[in-house]
């Protein structure tokens, strides 16, 4: 028999014992239209020439919401992701639902305070047809929120799984204008066509070192992805590379750890947060600390947002 306390922590999540298997089923319910649907692993069955055999259909329990109940679910869920700054499940070009859990995981008599962290991302969320739900159970390192451990796992997995199920991304034109560009092939060529060829793809002016009229060297080299306002280096003689080494940024807020390599010569790519937001810290570097490397050298930071959802 339930206790007082028991009913009233139930109200909020708490005290109540579900598999992940039921989580997500019921958080499908609850975007899809109110439907109950019965898991199954098995989508269609084919033969060894590749033709259908069998194609397992839905098995829709009952309706236990209304739409109208679901549509709102799904508003809700979108504006966590869409409103909240630099959230962790954002995946550009895509619109994303998303929650995150955190509950106590403790034992009668046990005082520790183990928590499991979850998040689940819904995508697309105006018509959802992918459901990911990410549990960690006791994370031992950072915050233990399900919006800064599982919620960037999710979003991992939505931006490798929706572009294969063939849904393509939508940019807004701020987020297209803030796109990275893949820098072009500009060995052998004049210093001047060049900068029109780094222009012609939103980059600004070069950094030119030497005094010769061709190219010979370039940093970063062809096909590598690089914001806008970063600054390609062009060698046009023999002059001596110059070289920088690199700094440990973890833990460091975006904004500084962006200024900080933008002074030194770096080019910079934050993955993950919103540059400005004020509870978000680097957590990986893609370059090794003390690596000496020329100026002009693209270096990826992931970064997430601390602040509590």
């Amino acid at each position: 028999m339930s206790s007082k306390v028991s009913l009233a922590s139930s109200s909020f999540g708490q005290s109540t014992t579900v598999t992940a298997l039921q989580m997500i089923t019921g958080i499908s319910a609850a975007v899809n239209g109110g439907n109950l649907v019965t898991p199954h692993v098995v989508k269609d069955i084919l033969d060894h020439n590749g033709n259908m055999v069998e194609s397992i259909q839905p098995d829709i329990k009952r309706q236990v919401i209304s739409e109208e109940t679901s549509t709102t679910i799904r508003t809700l869920m979108e504006a966590v992701v869409e409103t909240k700054p630099g959230s962790n499940a954002y995946v550009q070009g895509y619109r994303i639902g998303g929650k995150s859990g955190t509950s106590q995981k403790q034992k009668a008599g046990d005082h520790k305070d183990d928590r499991i962290a979850s998040y689940v991302g819904v995508a697309p969320i105006d018509d959802p047809e992918i459901a990911v739900y990410i549990m960690v159970d006791v994370p031992q390192s950072g915050d233990s929120y399900g919006s800064v451990i599982a919620a960037p796992a999710v979003a991992l997995v939505l931006s490798d799984t929706l572009p294969y199920l063939g849904f393509s991304p939508s940019f807004s034109a701020e987020e297209i204008e803030k796109q990275d560009v893949i820098v072009p092939h500009l060995i052998d060529k004049g210093v001047l066509e060049a900068e029109s060829k780094l222009l012609a793809v939103g980059f600004g002016k070069p950094k030119v070192i030497g005094e010769g009229n061709t190219v010979i060297k370039q940093v970063p080299s062809t096909g590598s992805k690089m914001p806008k306002d970063g600054t390609v280096i062009l060698y046009t003689d023999d002059t001596q590379e110059q070289l920088i080494t690199v700094p440990n940024v973890v833990d460091m807020t975006p904004v500084n750890a962006k200024q900080l390599l933008l002074n030194m010569g770096f080019n910079v790519v934050i993955l993950g947060e919103e540059l400005e937001h004020s509870k978000s810290k680097i957590m990986t570097q893609s370059l090794e600390v003390d690596t000496i490397v020329p100026i002009g050298t693209v270096i990826e930071l992931s970064s997430v947002n601390f602040e509590i959802d």
